[in-house]
């Protein structure tokens, strides 16, 4: 049996957001980390002033949310179809980089932006 690279993508990123959920201190770990939606995000805006800098979907269907702060602050959230977000990552020193400049997160790939077909 071969095992499509596209099935190998989807399980590297479901292992990838569950190593990322677990692998945390014992202080942070015993702190709830999910929450509804709508009142993680109020947290992270009027704790840390994080609004929206990114978002996308995962092939598992869950809504993954990038949080930064103008202070630095950042965090990632991962939201499930049922309103349910859990906290994933955060820290600081968050910089926000333009893909069109060369030290843009693509320049490393030796690419500029193209649209998806």
């Amino acid at each position: 049996m071969t095992i499509k690279p596209r099935y190998l993508r989807t399980l590297f990123s479901a292992a990838f957001v569950i190593l990322l959920a677990v692998s945390t201190t014992s202080a942070w770990a015993q702190q709830a980390r999910c929450a509804p939606r709508a009142n993680l995000l109020d947290y992270l805006a009027s704790t840390f002033k994080e609004q929206h800098v990114g978002t996308g979907i995962t092939q598992q269907g869950a809504l993954m949310e990038i949080m930064a702060s103008e202070e630095g602050s950042w965090s990632i959230i991962i939201s499930t179809p049922n309103g349910v977000s859990c906290l994933v990552a955060a820290g600081d020193d968050w910089q926000a980089l333009s893909p069109e400049t060369p030290e843009g997160p693509l320049a490393s790939l030796g690419t500029t932006t193209t649209p998806r077909d």
